[in-house]
């Protein structure tokens, strides 16, 4: 999309004319306004299917590779055979639906920046290069927001996967695990290695489950890992064995 809106301001019948005969035929021939008609006409639907599936589709194997794993070291069991999607299919279906969504936010949010970008950048007199530095820097930031959306996508479809496979198992209780660097949130931190519980995210233990105690008390986050932006702390599967 944006090496389509860069080649509107870079063609050939452009680049032989004179900056100021540039300048002019933007003005009056109405490029902007044809470019947001061509971004708005593209057609991102199948795109952001296949994208959004693909990113689910890979959160989804992750995720049982991870309880797998955790599994085996924390309890040394193999579930590998107990974890097929059945029980997280409505949670996997539902996050492709929310990436299109989120996909095609971002073309939405591009076209209108990029529109609003321009024609200041017009109005201003700027010539047809900054117009093209102008897409491209708007191009990049889009990317970088793409990004970070997938990013924090992924850590909350893992967190959802967790919980629902965990509970499927009989496992109710985790201990939270922090990353412990200086990116880590105070309401995080807090929580590194309290005993959580899946039904209730506003209470924690530090006495192994004999009693729970309000997680505000300690400054603590009410969520579950993964659930926060940007959040990349995991849950770590934990059984209380009654004595």
């Amino acid at each position: 999309m944006k090496e389509t809106a860069i080649a509107s301001f870079s063609t050939t019948t452009l680049n032989d004319a004179t900056p100021e005969d540039i300048d002019r035929k933007i003005e009056q021939s109405g490029l902007l306004d044809e470019l947001i008609r061509k971004l708005q006409a593209m057609a991102t639907g199948s795109f952001a299917v296949n994208m959004a599936t693909g990113v689910v589709s890979r959160a989804n194997e992750q995720n049982k590779s991870s309880i797998v794993s955790s599994l085996k070291q924390a309890f040394r069991i193999d579930v590998t055979n107990l974890l097929n999607n059945n029980v997280v299919r409505k949670t996997l279906e539902l996050a492709i639906v929310e990436n299109v969504n989120l996909i095609e936010s971002i073309k939405t949010d591009f076209i209108s920046e990029l529109g609003d970008v321009l024609r200041q950048a017009i109005t201003e007199g700027k010539r047809h290069t900054d117009l093209i530095a102008l897409i491209r820097d708007r191009g990049n930031v889009s990317e970088s927001r793409a990004r970070l959306i997938a990013r924090d996508q992924t850590a909350k479809i893992n967190s959802q996967l967790t919980q629902e496979r965990h509970v499927s198992l009989g496992i109710e209780l985790y201990i939270w695990g922090g990353v412990g660097d200086e990116r880590e949130r105070d309401s995080h931190n807090a929580m590194n290695g309290k005993l959580c519980r899946y039904d209730d995210p506003t209470v924690y233990s530090d006495d192994g489950g004999k009693t729970w105690k309000k997680r505000k008390s300690i400054g603590g986050i009410e969520k579950h890992p993964g659930e926060d932006y940007q959040c990349r702390c995991v849950a770590i599967p934990y059984v209380l064995i009654e004595e």
